[in-house]
């Protein structure tokens, strides 16, 4: 299929920078997911690829052709091989499916054998071949997405560019078209450009994900398993799913949590040292990486909320003057003890910790 490269990517509109030298390659053949909160600018890397806008700087290629900045004329995006599958499903109403499917290769004036051997294809990957005689007007919001999807593919395209285009469908749907499009995409080979706000989505499909921030910094690159667990600071971590954060201190006893008795065990302490050398730490854990215990030794905490989600319990706990949440399978729970309730005491051991100077989560915090 085809490499994506933005190489020092910069874009505004009026006095307002959206992106500035950003840089991205996204590789032949992979599901890469740009992650990022509404208005960090994800939607604007998505429209300069496909050519509905220009950079004001920097240069953009796909598959190792210049397509738009410095010095070379735009390519228009019907000449880009590429497939845009936006958020709104954006069917043609008076089609059939079959005729909304076969629309790019009747623009390309495509002979009609082909055309037809092409679109039934497509329609039999995306599992839409017994509905080629229906109007959107009789389909379900995820079969109207699968009939944009295989508009999408029917053109051969080099890249696929996903705008959000599972947000508008109900909870279960959203979980049946994640997977259905990482299976598409490994059926055939596209190149796939997904762009979301959905973290769910984003460690579902993708082969790597790039985190940007709200200011459009691109914060890190990588796995799904290395931005979750490893992320490179305290935003990715944050914006990844909840996110605990707890003062710390090094005393003569070792590193101990504000407010909190005893000390951490060593193994909770590699990065300390590191994270402090700027001054104030703050140890970060999932509401998961923490166990909870109704006696013994560990860091004593006071439930203050619990909310029963079915198969979890959702705790809200007071940890050294500070509040975090902690879950726990709710099988687990009846298991070991019962559910606990508001007034409870436990004692929690940390099966992880993270660690992250003080006044950047701090700042971060207020930024929110």
């Amino acid at each position: 299929m085809a490499t994506v490269t933005l190489d020092t990517i910069s874009k505004g509109y009026g006095r307002k920078h959206v992106l500035q030298d950003f840089s991205l390659e996204i590789r032949d053949g992979e599901c890469f997911t740009l992650l990022g909160p509404s208005g960090c600018g994800k939607s604007v890397v998505l429209r300069m690829l496909a050519g509905f806008e220009n950079p004001d700087d920097g240069a953009i290629s796909i598959g190792g052709r210049q397509v738009s900045g410095r010095g070379v004329r735009s390519i228009p995006p019907e000449e880009r091989s590429i497939g845009v599958v936006f958020q709104e499903y954006a069917v043609w109403p008076h089609m059939t499916v079959f005729e909304n499917v076969a629309y790019p290769l009747k623009m390309q004036k495509c002979l009609q054998s082909e055309l037809e051997r092409r679109t039934r294809s497509v329609l039999d990957l995306v599992g839409m071949a017994a509905l080629e005689t229906r109007l959107p007007s009789q389909l379900s919001g995820g079969q109207q997405q699968r009939v944009a999807l295989a508009r999408a593919l029917v053109s051969k395209p080099l890249v696929m560019l996903l705008d959000e285009p599972i947000s508008n469908l109900d909870a279960n749907l959203r979980e049946e078209m994640r997977f259905e499009i990482r299976e598409l995409q490994k059926e055939t080979g596209v190149t796939i450009l997904y762009v979301t706000h959905d973290q769910e989505v984003a460690l579902a499909i993708a082969d790597r994900i790039g985190v940007m921030d709200d200011r459009g910094t691109l914060r890190q690159v990588g796995t799904p398993r290395e931005i979750y667990d490893d992320p490179v600071d305290s935003f990715v971590f944050r914006f990844m799913g909840i996110a605990n954060f707890l003062p710390a201190v090094r005393t003569g006893r070792g590193v101990c949590l504000e407010g909190c008795d005893p000390p951490l065990e060593s193994r909770l302490c590699d990065g300390f040292d590191t994270a402090s050398e700027n001054g104030p730490v703050m140890a970060g854990f999932r509401p998961f990486e923490v166990d909870m215990r109704r006696s013994g030794s560990g860091i004593q905490a006071l439930v203050k909320r619990v909310a029963l989600l079915g198969a979890m319990v959702d705790y809200r706990l007071e940890v050294g003057g500070s509040e975090i949440r902690i879950q726990q399978d709710t099988a687990l729970a009846l298991r070991s003890g019962g559910i606990y309730r508001e007034g409870d005491h436990c004692c929690l051991v940390f099966e992880k910790l993270r660690w992250f100077d003080r006044e950047t989560v701090e700042s971060e915090r207020d930024r929110q």
